[in-house]
């Protein structure tokens, strides 16, 4: 009588959560006519016993008969069979209106209408599932054909179960766990259903766990309660003192009995949402991207919950997103930003704050998804992009006005899909990365402002001091010039070239320190690329393969024509060196429509952007050598003065945009100059 109770209050909830949805489709309700079938026949049931004899069983016999024809009907939708009659539907629908007919007979409360009635009843629920499971064999999404199964197995169980509850009906004792086991089982198909999705056992469990607890811990204080009320004799009042205990207690407790479940049974979750704690802490101290990615993909693979994991950022032009840190088997080391646009419109138009491959496909394999069209395209697409990342779940990494990035996992130990609140944990901390990774970029802008602040101070005292000893050793040399023998003439010729390198190297490190007045100046980009280009060849020779690329109708950018050559000079040698002025060196010049902040080392205005991009293949650098490129004095050739870079970026930024650098050891490096169009 109790499961019965139960059974009708669990239905009920079931149906309510699914009539709430705003939307539903006719596999949701039909679900909901066929979960609240089986609640309107254990309440009838249930009432029967409280009041025989005053037609509670007739109902009950009444509703007996509907279930199995809402859940043939269910099963059809389940499966995605087309609304049309069938041979099986027919057959089922006739013997259901005879079992009906028999009901409505002045011989229903015979004992041969009964059994009549239970042999229909039984007879229907097995054929049905008999259909469920011939049908899922022919279905060519292993999803779907999985989650058919799965209420298969089920169904069987929760049939099989309420079998056994008539027992006691020939003297055998065994618990009526038929109603509960069949309640569970439809409580699994609605998640399953309103998801979208296999559920998750560990997810499901727990939350059974979690519920049962609370339910035995409020019942205890309410009975405890009540039967003081009932030594009392003030029944109503008490009942309300236990209403207001609970209303009390409930957030706290269910607080901790999650918790304490968590550590019990899902030590897996619990470990992860330890770690996304512990990664979120860290994140707010983190002072670059290469920190970030590091310490993000460095914590998942200590937790072990996935077994493939990479961070994807966005490169400063904007057309590519660079990977920089993984594990597991290796991903595609970069992903074209316009390829990957499928995805990442599939991302903006996600519900949830992740992407699901498993979702996906769950879409396009699901019956009756259309064969082609844009939206079969552009899944295919995702789906494609995915797989080169070897990613599962994909999450942004949102900046404020656009994705600075994407966290790719997958765990290949489960078909299933990764569950919703393990994606709401990652999403958390792809959030914090976000975070960082925009406060990283402005620490770099402060860093660079106040050593530009402390160079520019010590500038004018530093060239008058060296410059004046060099002018007087240059007269001397010259004095010796007109005097010398013949023994002496090279170290004359050294000691004046000498002489003028170190004022070559005052003048640079005046030009890099000394701030210049902003001018009304413009300059043609692919009129300065031509004439880099020809020098650039001049200098390096017919070796060196030079592959420019140009968009049409560039427009103009707010630097000096000589300085913006300058730029574009010493980053095309840095890169024909790298490859030993005989490899192959890209230069290519677009356009970007940036709305917001941009990647790069300092603010810009937003609007139009120009990026002139210098890739090499050569050596490449690590990360360390990277972050140190653009301080002034610091190279890496042997007699380089390590100013070029630092005078680069210091003309660019002037100009209110920023150079980038991404280089991996043995991949190249790629240099792109960001600058807002005049």
């Amino acid at each position: 009588m109790q499961s019965w109770l139960l059974g009708a209050v669990f239905a009920t909830a079931i149906v309510a959560s699914v009539l709430l949805r705003r939307s539903r489709t006719r596999q949701l309700d039909l679900f909901a006519a066929f979960c609240g079938s089986l609640g309107l026949w254990y309440s009838f049931s249930l009432l029967d016993q409280f009041r025989p004899d005053t037609g509670w069983r007739r109902a009950a016999l009444a509703v007996l008969v509907l279930v199995p024809q809402m859940a043939v009907r269910f099963f059809r939708a389940f499966l995605g069979d087309a609304p049309r009659r069938s041979r099986f539907v027919t057959t089922v629908t006739i013997v259901g209106v005879a079992a009906m007919a028999l009901v409505a007979s002045p011989l229903w409360n015979e004992r041969a209408a009964g059994i009549g009635i239970a042999v229909y009843w039984w007879t229907v629920m097995w054929a049905a599932l008999w259909y469920l499971y011939n049908r899922s064999g022919r279905i060519a999404s292993r999803i779907e054909a999985a989650r058919v199964r799965l209420l298969v197995v089920g169904g069987v169980l929760a049939l099989s179960f309420s079998l056994l509850d008539y027992l006691p009906e020939i003297g055998v004792a065994f618990p009526q766990l038929g109603p509960i086991l069949t309640l569970l089982v439809m409580y699994a198909l609605s998640q399953s259903l309103l998801r979208f999705r296999l559920f998750d056992l560990y997810e499901l469990f727990g939350r059974f766990a979690v519920m049962t607890a609370l339910a035995l811990t409020l019942a205890g204080i309410f009975s405890a309660l009540v039967v003081w009320a009932e030594a009392s004799h003030v029944f109503f009042l008490n009942a309300v003192a236990a209403a207001f205990v609970i209303l009390i207690v409930f957030d706290p407790l269910r607080t901790m009995v999650e918790q304490r479940i968590g550590e019990i049974l899902l030590r897996e979750r619990f470990a992860l949402e330890a770690m996304a704690r512990d990664v979120r802490r860290r994140l707010a101290r983190a002072l670059s991207t290469d920190e970030i990615a590091r310490t993000v993909i460095g914590s998942l693979e200590e937790n072990r919950r996935f077994t493939h994991g990479s961070i994807y950022l966005l490169a400063a032009d904007g057309l590519s997103l660079a990977r920089r840190a993984y594990f597991g088997p290796e991903p595609a080391s970069e992903i074209d930003v316009a390829s990957a646009r499928p995805l990442l419109d599939a991302l903006a138009s996600a519900d949830s704050e992740a992407l699901s491959a498993h979702d996906l496909r769950r879409e396009i394999e699901r019956p009756g998804a259309s064969a082609g069209g844009p939206r079969r395209e552009a899944i295919d697409n995702a789906l494609h992009i995915m797989g080169d990342m070897r990613a599962d779940l994909v999450v942004p990494i949102r900046g404020e006005a656009r994705v600075l990035g994407l966290l790719a996992l997958r765990d290949e130990r489960t078909p299933e899909a990764i569950p919703d609140a393990e994606a709401k944990l990652i999403a958390s901390i792809a959030a914090q990365a976000a975070v960082a990774a925009e406060n990283a970029d402005v620490y770099q802008s402060m860093k660079v402002r106040d050593r530009l602040a402390a160079v520019g101070e010590m500038a004018a005292g530093l060239a008058h001091e060296i410059r004046n000893p060099l002018g007087a050793i240059k007269a001397a040399a010259q004095i010796l010039d007109d005097r010398k023998t013949v023994e002496q003439a090279e170290m004359v010729r050294v000691l004046v070239e000498e002489t003028d390198r170190l004022n070559r190297v005052v003048t640079d490190f005046l030009d890099y320190a000394r701030p210049r007045p902003k001018g009304t100046q413009r300059a043609g980009v692919p009129a300065v690329l031509e004439r880099c280009i020809a020098v650039l060849k001049a200098q390096a020779g017919p070796s060196l393969a030079v592959d420019p690329v140009v968009a049409p109708h560039l427009p103009d950018v707010p630097v000096d024509a000589e300085r913006l050559q300058q730029v574009f000079l010493n980053l095309a040698l840095n890169a024909a060196q790298a490859v030993g002025n005989s490899g192959r060196i890209e230069i290519t010049a677009t356009t970007r429509r940036d709305s917001g902040a941009p990647a790069g080392r300092s603010a810009s205005q937003p609007g139009l952007k120009v990026l002139v991009r210098f890739r090499d293949h050569g050596p490449g650098m690590d990360a360390e050598t990277a972050g140190r490129i653009f301080i002034p004095f610091f190279t890496t050739k042997p007699g380089g003065v390590g100013l070029g870079l630092a005078i680069s970026q210091r003309i660019v930024e002037e100009a209110g945009g920023a150079i980038e650098v991404r280089s991996e050891p043995g991949r190249g490096s790629d240099f792109t100059v960001v600058l807002p169009a005049a």
